[in-house]
């Protein structure tokens, strides 16, 4: 097998392995994908067929057989088609544009299907000097005429689809853009060379078999991972007007012509012609890059930059902008300060800032609040408007977005309002995939149409504002979630202390008729109602003052005199079922707050008592060890596991009890802290709980 024989293989193994993925996975609507597949098919049909075709090495002419004379004419009329829906989401309004070209290019191609089936189109020479080189006919010369002008129509197409798209989805384009323009102009460039020299060399027809490959692979990407009609391409009129390639195609036809003409006429040769054809194509492809509207655009802001410093120095002017809105939190101050740069730079006196309300449904207008509209104009988060924005994801020009989605007469109601507010420019806010927002720009002082370098300016200090707006709103949101947590903890803190206060009296009214007559009992009971009261009057006083600042009055305090007060107060030795106990050494002074020491040793307490509902033993004692005085508190209850001691003890909200708060262990330990304490626990599930307090000892 000779190597462009192996190359052709390949490659119509690659298209037709490429249609076929296409055919089933592909994202896109059912008529590109429909398109691209009868393209590839074909393609891969007119290489595989020309390798199955080549005869052995004894033949002088033999002419190419009627069904490859079919494929070959009707392979540009479907790139033509394809070219007209390809990455667009007004296919339709394409195909109805250009319907007439269709049906011109589809006549032409049934014509010569015909004349095909009768005379051949190429013929395959195998005697020398030209051996294995591919001739046309005079039928074929025909047919490269119709190949050129289809060719160029499928060039004009491509390009208006690109000069079309946007931001993001120019990118996702730009590949098989590429690659599919490479393929149309050396098809182009191989069609006039040879309908100057009347063959094909096997190494271009190599050449074409790759490229094509190649470009059925890009463009096979794009289908499997975007969706190409959601692409936010609409053709506009003044592009197809404005083609570049329309200006090229025209050059190189008419000095292809003439060159080759006055190459015979002075009895040249081919490689002559050739060399003079790469070098117009050279200079053509400079003229391009000359008449290039964006090109030109970098070059003017180049100049403008060099002669007239400090006018367009947007760069200094953005990091600046971005330094100063770092530290920005307050929206309404981040939309002054754009509105400063926007002004000084660029002559715009007014702006509009939409962003989304707490539920993520509509955006709002937020600045000016004072406008006459604010409160009129909703821009639904689902809906056209901000979804097409959203996709964009660049600055845009007023009117093309009003085109764009009207193209197909429909009505939209909330362009309508936004029209109302005389708007040049619109700007989508997004940072982390996520739409925060629109910036609606006014026109210019003086008027003037926005230039494409200035467009390029107002996204990128958009995309610098969408994320210090972004950050802005979160800090907004992380300050009302903190707000809402402290109210939360505080009256979590309220509760518990009213809690304690009616466990005292429960556990008092649980052991009134046993020990009524008692007048022990019956002190006991006014000391522990009247700590009640002291107690809730104290919580009236906190939800009256609100959460201030914890204080402590650290002194000089007898633990044993605290813990015998707290005796009395909760009536420990008259509660049924529960046996009480304490061992209380002389353990001398510490530095403590009294009141919140008492509180701390109620909470041990309270949390023993609930341990053992059916009765039990609580035991509290104190002791010097190691320099240190130790409160002991200690109950025969339901324990704990380890894994909760080693995850949740201590912490705010984590309990064991069905109705608990989880507060008390986690404000004790808190406390004693605060007062050079330490606090630890040893329990084991099933059988009890000893809690350890321990304090500096005095000297």
């Amino acid at each position: 097998m000779y190597s462009w024989e192996s190359v052709i293989l390949l490659s119509s193994s690659v298209v037709l392995l490429i249609s076929s993925l296409v055919s089933l996975l592909g994202r896109t609507s059912a008529i590109s994908r429909v398109v691209f597949c009868i393209a590839g098919m074909l393609f891969a049909f007119l290489f595989y067929r020309v390798y199955l075709f080549y005869p052995g090495p004894d033949f002088e002419r033999l002419p190419f057989p009627a069904d490859l004379n079919i494929v070959m004419v009707l392979l540009p009329f479907i790139w033509l088609l394809f070219s007209m829906v390809f990455a667009r989401e007004d296919y339709r309004a394409s195909l109805k544009r250009g319907k007439v070209l269709l049906l011109f290019a589809g006549s032409l191609a049934v014509v010569f299907a015909v004349a095909g089936s009768f005379h051949p189109i190429l013929m395959l020479v195998g005697d020398y000097p030209r051996a294995h080189e591919i001739l046309v006919t005079r039928l074929g010369q025909w047919y490269l005429l119709y190949l050129i002008i289809v060719v160029a129509m499928t060039m004009i197409n491509i390009e208006n689809t690109y000069r079309s798209s946007w931001g993001i989805y120019r990118r996702k384009l730009r590949p098989p853009i590429l690659v599919l323009g490479l393929m149309l102009i050396l098809l182009l460039f191989s069609a006039s060379l040879v309908l100057l020299s009347g063959a094909i060399s096997r190494l271009t027809f190599s050449i074409m078999a790759i490229v094509s490959a190649l470009a059925a692979v890009m463009i096979a990407f794009y289908f499997l991972r975007y969706e190409p009609q959601q692409s936010g391409v609409y053709v506009r009129r003044h592009a197809v007007y404005s083609s570049i390639a329309i200006i090229i195609i025209g050059f190189y036809l008419i000095l292809a012509g003439a060159i080759g003409k006055i190459i015979q006429v002075i009895g040249g040769d081919v490689k002559l012609f050739v060399s003079v054809l790469g070098a117009m194509v050279a200079f053509v492809i400079l003229l391009a890059l000359v008449l290039s509207r964006s090109i030109k655009e970098r070059i003017r802001g180049t100049v403008d930059k060099t002669l007239h410093t400090g006018q367009l120095d947007f760069e200094e002017e953005l990091a600046s902008f971005s330094e100063d809105i770092a530290i920005m939190l307050n929206p309404e101050e981040l939309t002054s300060r754009i509105l400063e740069l926007l002004k000084n730079r660029l002559g715009i006196g007014k702006l509009y800032l939409f962003y989304t309300d707490p539920n993520q449904e509509q955006l709002r207008m937020r600045y000016p609040r004072e406008h006459e509209m604010a409160e009129q104009i909703r821009i639904q988060s689902d809906g056209k408007v901000a979804a097409w924005l959203f996709r964009h994801g660049e600055a845009m020009v007023m009117d093309d977005l009003v085109e764009r989605l009207t193209k197909r007469g429909d009505k939209v109601d909330e362009l309508e309002q936004l029209q109302r507010l005389d708007i040049d420019i619109t700007l989508p806010l997004i940072a982390k995939q996520r739409l925060v927002g629109i910036l609606f720009l006014g026109p210019k002082a003086d008027k003037k149409p926005f230039t494409h370098r200035e467009i390029q300016f107002i996204s990128s200090i958009g995309h610098q504002f969408s994320l210090a707006l972004f950050s802005a709103r979160l800090s907004e949101e992380l300050l009302h979630a903190r707000q809402i947590e402290s109210f939360h903890k505080f009256t979590t803190f309220i509760m518990h202390d009213l809690k304690n206060s009616i466990s005292m009296l429960s556990m008092l009214l649980q052991n009134y008729e046993s020990n009524m007559g008692n007048p022990e009992f019956q002190k006991s009971a006014m000391t522990t109602v009247n700590g009640a009261v002291n107690r809730m009057q104290r919580i009236m006083e906190k939800l009256k003052s609100g959460e201030k600042a914890e204080t402590f009055a650290i002194s000089d305090c007898n633990l044993n005199e605290i813990i015998l007060n707290l005796e009395s107060k909760l009536g420990l030795n008259d509660i049924s079922n529960v046996e009480f106990k304490k061992d209380l050494n002389d353990v001398g002074l510490i530095r403590a707050d009294a009141d919140k020491l008492s509180e701390v040793i109620r909470n041990l307490v309270i949390n023993a008592l609930e341990a053992m509902p059916e009765g039990g033993k609580l035991e509290i004692a104190t002791f010097k060890a190691d320099e240190k005085v130790m409160l002991q508190v200690s109950d025969n209850g339901s324990g704990m596991s380890s894994d909760f001691i080693s995850n949740k003890l201590f912490k705010p909200f984590a309990t064991t009890k069905k109705k608990g708060l989880g507060i008390g262990l986690f404000q004790s330990k808190d406390w004693v802290e605060k007062m050079r304490g330490k606090m630890v626990v040893k329990s084991i599930q099933g059988e009890g709980t000893t809690f350890n307090v321990e304090f500096p000892a005095q000297e």
